[in-house]
């Protein structure tokens, strides 16, 4: 959001809060900084004569509102374009120093962002990590799309930034709420895929054919792609909700530095099955990828041949003789 401006004090004043703040600053796992526009930091640097070596420059008029606009991607919401350089095109300043800045010009919008540690956890204790702490300055950003009843993605709900220092709970709420499913429902589930080739991402998102595998508007077309696409998307495991998304969270280990994302929000459908014995129908909630990976039982009749494996694991040719519902 963008602030209102404020009465800034004298130019050295403002010069000595600020260098006050920042030589004090320090990377501290849990600690927020603010990305800044670099173009604007750097007017106002110029205008309190931040730097000793301008002291004796010419006098520049004031900066005016804090200008974040140019960092974001243009899609009317707060993320950050990709290609950004630190220094060239953004700084980075502790809140305290934000704080100061906002009250004094106003503007914005705000751009938060966590100071990673301890593996990635987030954690604010101080312990050892397996890298030094820094700013999570990219979000992981993930394109989220409701699973149809027949199992395949639906239309893009939209694009989602999460932290990797979110605790899982709170990253799957807030996958599952842009998909339109809210976090109670039961049963709600997550699936994670990483775009890790450059080649599924386009200006309008992730690949329909390469990344969702989806063939105008259909389902994938032979039972053994629906059960690859399936066996490539990885469960959001809701056994580990208090970790976070890198400290705890299987779907990144093999994927960390990935920061595209598709997510799959599922809710389990209620399939009518009958039973020969009772002759009555009842209920039973069944997911619908599920159901996806079993689409080619549903195909088979009497006379196909099909391989089977013994208890013993060998395998053999053999023929449909009879097929019966499984709740017979």
């Amino acid at each position: 959001t963008m602030s209102s401006v404020g009465v800034p004090p004298q130019r050295e004043k403002q010069r000595l809060a600020v260098r006050k703040h920042m030589e004090a600053a320090t990377l501290r796992p849990g600690e927020v900084y603010y990305v800044v526009s670099t173009k604007w930091f750097s007017a106002w640097r110029r205008y309190v004569r931040y730097d000793e070596e301008e002291v004796g420059i010419s006098v520049i008029g004031e900066p005016g509102p804090i200008s974040n606009e140019p960092l974001c991607d243009g899609g009317g919401g707060l993320l950050l374009r990709g290609d950004l350089v630190e220094e060239d095109d953004y700084s980075l300043v502790s809140e305290k120093v934000w704080k100061l800045l906002e009250s004094w010009y106003g503007g914005g919008p705000a751009l938060p962002r966590t100071v990673l540690g301890g593996g990635g956890s987030g954690d604010s204790d101080g312990e050892s990590s397996s890298f030094s702490p820094r700013v999570e300055v990219n979000l992981l950003r993930f394109e989220v799309r409701p699973v149809r009843d027949d199992g395949a993605p639906g239309e893009s709900a939209g694009v989602v930034e999460v932290s990797r220092a979110e605790a899982v709970a709170e990253a799957k709420a807030k996958l599952l709420a842009a998909a339109g499913v809210d976090r109670g429902e039961r049963g709600a589930r997550v699936w994670l895929k990483p775009a890790e080739r450059e080649d599924v991402v386009g200006e309008e998102g992730l690949s329909e054919t390469r990344f969702w595998r989806r063939h105008r508007g259909d389902v994938l077309k032979s039972a053994d792609a629906a059960l690859e696409d399936v066996e490539n998307w990885t469960e959001l495991d809701p056994h580990v909700q208090d970790a976070t998304l890198i400290g705890g969270c299987e779907a990144f280990s093999n994927a960390s530095d990935a920061l595209r994302w598709g997510a799959l929000a599922e809710t389990p459908s209620l399939a009518r099955t009958s039973t020969s014995t009772t002759q009555k129908r009842s209920r039973r909630s069944e997911y619908p990828r599920e159901a996806l990976k079993e689409r080619w039982r549903k195909d088979l009749k009497k006379g196909d041949l099909i391989d089977a494996k013994d208890s013993e694991g060998r395998w053999f040719d053999s023929i449909i003789v009879d097929l019966r519902n499984e709740d017979d």
